[in-house]
C-alpha cells in the first residue's frame, strides 16, 4: 500500500511539473508601474523604468532588488555596459548612469525629455536623442563628446553598425546616418515622422518603419534597397531572424513577415494595433503584444501558438531570457514572467535594441553566442505568484515632482474634436481646453488672456494675439480661446504633426498616436 501511495504521489508531482511548465503560463507577476520595455542583465536581473518615477531592478524570481528614485517618468529602455553600469533617460530631461547596486554614478542634463533608449558603442560611447531634436554622444564618464542637432523630436532609438556608423530616426521624417565624430554621413527621407527604431541586418542593410505605412530597407550608402507597404502607421521597430526574414508590427493590426528581398512572406492578424517590437526565440517563436490586450506567440510560418489576455493594452516590447522565460509589461505597469518555449535566438537583430543588454549595436553570431554563454539561468519558482514591490531606500535621491500626471484617454472622440477645428490663415486650431485634454494636460490657469497648460513638470503659457516660436498667435472665437495644435509640440512627450497623405492630424503622446481626420476644405475659415 505504501509503495502504491508513493507511486501515486510521484505521478501527481510529475503532472504538476508538466502543468507548471506549460508555455504561456504566468510564472510570476509584479504589480509595479513599468512604463517601458525591460532589459535583462547577464545575471538574470530585469531592469525597467516606471510611471511612478522610479527605476527598478528585479530578480529572476520577481523580487525587487532595489529601486532608484528618478523624479521623472522613464520610457527609455536601459542599456547595460561591460562593467554593469545601467544607462537610461527620463522625462525630467536628464540621462542617468547607475551602478549595479542601484546607486547613482552620474547624470547628464540634456535639455529635453528623453524617450529615446540609449545605444552603447564598442568603445563605451553612449548615444541617445531627446524631444528637442538634439542627439548626444557621451563618454562613459558622462562628459559630452558631441551634440548633433536634428531640430525635430527624437523618439526613435539609435542603432550602431559594425563600422561604428550611428543610425537614428526623427520627426523630421528622415533616417540619419552619423559618423562616430558626430558629422552626418547621409540623410534618407521617408514620407512621415519616425517613431520606429532602426534594425541592422548581417549585410549592413538598415531597416526602419515610418508613419507613412512603409517599412524601408536602406543600404549602408544611404540608397533605398526596397520599401514594403503595410496598411497603416509603422510605429513598431523591425527585428531580423537568422534566415534574413524581417518581422514588424503595424497599426493595421498585423504582424508582417517580409523576405530579405522585400517580398511578403506572410501576415498574422491581431485585433488591435501592434507597436510592440517582436522578440525572437531560438525555436522560431515570435512574441509580441497588441492594443487588444493580448500577448501573442506565433510560429515561424505565421500560425498562432498561443495568446494570453493580460487585461490591459500592450505596447511594450518583450525580452526572452536564456531559460526561455519571457518578460513583458502592460499599460497598467504590471510586469509578467511567462513560460516560453525556448531561449532567445542568435539572430542579427532578434529583439528591440538587438540584444538582452540593450546595446543597440550590430553583433556577430560569435559575439551573440558569447553573450548567451555569459547569461546565467538562476532557478525560478514555477508557482504563479503576484508580488507587490517593496520600497527600497536610497540616500540623497532627487525629489519627486509634485505636479500631477494626467492620464491620456485611449478612447478619444476624434469626430467631436474634428468638428471643433477651425482654419486660420492655413493654421489648424482647437479650443485650448480640448487640446490640453487630448494630450493629457491641464489648463491650470486662465486669466488676462493667458492660458497656462501643464503636463507633468512641463508647462507652457499661451496669450491671445501673441505668436510663439513656430506657431501663430492664439485667437478668440465663439467666446473660446483657440490655439494652434503645434503650440504644444515638445510639451513633455507630446508631438503633433500634419500627415498630408492621410489628411490627418497625428497627435503623439509618449508613443501613443491619435489620428484626427480633417477635410481642410470643409473647416470654418476664420480671420484673425
Amino acid at each position: 500500500m505504501q509503495s502504491r501511495f508513493i507511486w501515486v504521489v510521484a505521478v501527481l508531482l510529475l503532472a504538476m511539473t508538466a502543468l507548471a511548465a506549460k508555455t504561456g503560463d504566468t510564472k510570476w507577476s509584479l504589480v509595479s508601474a513599468a512604463s517601458n520595455s525591460p532589459t535583462v542583465g547577464s545575471d538574470g536581473t530585469i531592469y525597467f523604468g516606471g510611471n511612478d518615477q522610479n527605476f527598478y531592478a528585479v530578480s529572476a524570481n520577481g523580487l525587487v532588488k532595489w529601486k532608484f528614485l528618478v523624479g521623472g517618468i522613464v520610457k527609455s529602455s536601459a542599456a547595460i555596459g561591460n562593467d554593469g553600469t545601467i544607462y537610461f533617460g527620463s522625462y525630467n530631461k536628464s540621462f542617468y548612469a547607475l551602478n549595479p547596486n542601484g546607486t547613482l554614478k552620474w547624470t547628464f542634463a540634456s535639455g529635453g525629455d528623453i524617450y529615446s533608449s540609449p545605444a552603447l558603442a564598442q568603445d563605451g560611447t553612449i548615444y541617445f536623442g531627446n524631444s528637442k531634436g538634439s542627439f548626444f554622444a557621451l563618454n562613459p564618464s558622462g562628459q559630452p563628446k558631441w551634440e548633433f542637432r536634428i531640430g525635430q523630436s527624437i523618439f526613435s532609438s539609435p542603432a550602431i553598425g559594425s563600422d561604428g556608423t550611428i543610425y537614428i530616426g526623427a520627426h523630421d521624417k528622415a533616417l540619419h546616418a552619423l559618423n562616430p565624430d558626430g558629422t552626418e554621413r547621409w540623410k534618407f527621407p521617408t514620407g512621415s515622422f519616425l517613431f520606429s527604431s532602426p534594425a541592422i541586418g548581417s549585410d549592413g542593410t538598415i531597416y526602419i518603419g515610418s508613419s507613412d505605412s512603409f517599412l524601408y530597407a536602406v543600404l549602408p550608402d544611404g540608397t533605398e534597397r526596397w520599401k514594403y507597404k503595410t496598411g497603416f502607421y509603422v510605429l513598431s521597430s523591425p527585428v531580423i531572424a537568422a534566415d534574413g526574414t524581417i518581422y514588424v508590427g503595424s497599426h493595421d493590426k498585423k504582424l508582417h513577415a517580409i523576405n530579405a528581398d522585400g517580398s511578403p512572406a506572410w501576415t498574422f492578424q491581431a485585433d488591435g494595433y501592434i507597436s510592440s517590437v517582436p522578440a525572437l526565440a531560438a525555436d522560431g517563436t515570435i512574441y509580441f503584444g497588441s492594443f487588444d490586450n493580448y500577448f501573442y506567440a506565433v510560429g515561424a510560418t505565421g500560425q498562432l501558438l498561443w495568446k494570453k489576455n493580460l487585461g490591459k493594452r500592450i505596447d511594450a516590447s518583450p525580452v526572452i531570457a536564456k531559460d526561455g522565460t519571457v518578460y513583458i509589461s502592460d499599460l497598467a505597469g504590471t510586469v509578467y514572467a511567462l513560460q516560453g518555449s525556448a531561449g532567445w535566438a542568435i539572430a542579427p537583430w532578434g529583439r528591440f535594441k538587438g540584444s538582452n543588454l540593450g546595446l543597440g549595436r550590430a553583433l556577430s553570431p560569435t559575439q551573440l553566442e558569447a553573450l548567451l554563454a555569459l547569461e546565467t539561468t538562476p532557478s525560478q519558482t514555477a508557482t504563479p505568484v503576484v508580488i507587490a514591490p517593496v520600497p527600497v531606500s536610497r540616500p540623497a535621491t532627487p525629489p519627486v515632482s509634485s505636479n500631477p500626471i494626467v492620464p491620456v484617454s485611449s478612447q478619444v472622440n476624434t469626430s467631436s474634436l474634428a468638428a471643433k477645428a477651425i482654419l486660420v490663415d492655413g493654421t489648424i486650431m482647437l479650443p485650448v481646453r480640448e487640446l490640453a485634454a487630448l494630450v493629457g494636460a491641464q489648463v491650470t490657469r486662465f486669466e488676462a488672456g493667458t492660458a497656462t497648460i501643464q503636463r507633468r513638470s512641463a508647462s507652457i503659457s499661451l496669450t491671445l494675439g501673441k505668436a510663439g516660436t513656430g506657431y501663430r498667435a492664439p485667437i478668440l472665437y465663439t467666446g473660446k480661446m483657440y490655439v494652434p495644435l503645434r503650440a504644444l509640440n515638445g510639451l513633455a512627450g507630446v508631438s503633433i504633426a500634419w500627415d498630408a497623405t492621410a489628411k490627418s492630424v497625428l497627435v503623439s503622446v509618449e508613443g501613443l498616436v491619435t489620428q484626427i481626420k480633417l477635410d481642410l476644405a470643409k473647416l470654418p475659415k476664420v480671420k484673425p
